[in-house]
């Protein structure tokens, strides 16, 4: 596993130890996104555990007292207490398009898919869409966390700023309490309710 940082965030990362996962993603000269992923789709919520656990410890390392308790009921996946505090998560694929893990599925392999970083904020907004189905008066006790483990191209720098330079207030008045995108490692974890200071 390698990742690579420009200005302390996130440009590329690479997997490829794990025989049913291969990763790879980076900018390309030209600034789009580039990705690679060979292996299984993730069945269910294979992967919400461990995007978790990974914000967990970033919660923490930034001074927060967070402990995973579970999983929860209905709209929680899982049940974190902050601070003291219940509070639930709700996880959503950062790539929820079916036909592209249809594909996964099928063959095992997505070779070589280069997206604009505007193609790549659309998708996390659609992310997000799909859970404003969750009634408003239940989003302030809800993390929602963007699972980008698998697709760590989602989580890079450059796409997650202008994810939060367009869309960090539209995202913010969903009115849940945060809304996370996590990938496979610390590196790749950003707040997007949050306005972008670049």
């Amino acid at each position: 596993m390698g990742e690579v940082q420009r200005d302390n965030q996130p440009v590329g990362f690479v997997e490829s130890g794990q025989p049913d996962l291969t990763r790879h993603t980076t900018i390309t000269p030209d600034g789009k996104v580039l990705f690679n992923l060979r292996g299984l789709s993730p069945r269910n919520e294979q992967d919400s555990c461990v995007v978790c656990k990974i914000l967990v410890n970033v919660l923490n390392a930034g001074g927060e007292r967070v402990e995973l308790k579970g999983c929860g009921k209905q709209d929680e996946d899982f049940v974190l207490v902050i601070n003291g505090a219940h509070m639930g998560v709700q996880v959503v694929r950062a790539l929820t398009e079916r036909r592209f893990w249809k594909e996964l599925d099928r063959s095992g392999e997505m070779s070589e898919i280069v997206m604009t970083i505007s193609e790549a904020v659309s998708a996390l907004r659609t992310a997000i869409e799909h859970k404003t189905k969750i009634p408003p008066q239940q989003r302030p006790d809800l993390i929602l966390l963007l699972d980008a483990y698998r697709l760590p191209a989602f989580a890079l720098g450059l796409v997650t700023d202008q994810f939060k330079r367009e869309q960090a207030i539209w995202t913010q008045s969903l009115g849940f309490h945060a809304v996370y995108i996590v990938g496979p490692t610390a590196t790749f974890v950003s707040r997007l309710d949050e306005q972008s200071t670049i």
